[in-house]
């Protein structure tokens, strides 16, 4: 009988035994511990033009990415004592290729629609943490634990922080999503705004508390109607 899955050579089926080379190790352990390494080497994207090419994050992204292992590191350090993982956080995103970079872009608004009206309505996003480069016009705003919405600063050179759902899952609500918005602009501040978010995501087999990070992705997505 076959050991491959479903016809395909490059993929084996469960309990099959494999020899990897120390040369194909080394490479497992590099792409484990360094996100943007992995990025560079291992993912592929389909382009119009190229059909399926390999991907190459800009230094932007590059630098993102390392920031937010950064941050994970830390809370890495500052959980000890106060919350277990399943592993560590800042090991969760290394030799993950889901992370997502978005440009969203909010058009002028017509003269018929009221300034501080909800333009994108309260959510929290479902990564581990989101990082928000400030936007080019204000109008993020931010729920703290007690139900108050405060602006979020919208000045040149902040990176805004938010805590996502699969990070409330693993830590058990230790560290909780973070409700945002965003509200009209006053009329006299009726301008494009763009938006540039960076969403951190565990690798799919991440165990996040009863599920891992691609099961409740899955369902998430479900739940939203985008899957």
């Amino acid at each position: 009988m076959s050991d491959v899955y479903l016809g395909n050579p490059l993929l084996k089926k469960a309990n099959t035994a494999i020899e990897f080379t120390q040369e194909q190790i080394e490479e497992f352990v590099e792409c484990r511990k360094n996100p943007v390494y992995f990025a560079n080497n291992y993912i592929k994207i389909v382009s119009l033009d190229e059909g399926l090419t390999q991907f190459h994050p800009y230094d932007f992204q590059e630098k993102l990415i390392k920031m937010g292992s950064t941050l994970l590191g830390w809370l890495d350090q500052e959980s000890e004592g106060h919350v277990s993982f399943s592993e560590p956080l800042e090991n969760m995103i290394n030799g993950s290729d889901m992370n997502l970079l978005r440009i969203i872009h909010y058009p002028p608004l017509p003269d018929n629609v009221e300034p501080g009206e909800v333009r994108a309505a309260a959510h929290e996003d479902i990564n581990l943490i989101t990082l928000l480069v400030t936007g080019t016009e204000p109008g993020l705003q931010a729920k703290d634990v007690n139900g108050n919405w405060h602006d979020v600063p919208c000045k040149p050179g902040y990176i805004t922080v938010n805590s996502g759902d699969m990070l409330s899952m693993a830590s058990k609500g230790h560290y909780p999503s973070t409700p945002h918005r965003v509200v009209n602009p006053p009329k006299q501040e009726n301008r494009s705004r763009y938006s540039m978010p960076l969403f951190v995501h565990p690798r799919p087999d991440v165990l996040l508390d009863k599920l891992t990070a691609g099961e409740f992705l899955d369902e998430r997505l479900k739940e939203i109607g985008l899957k």
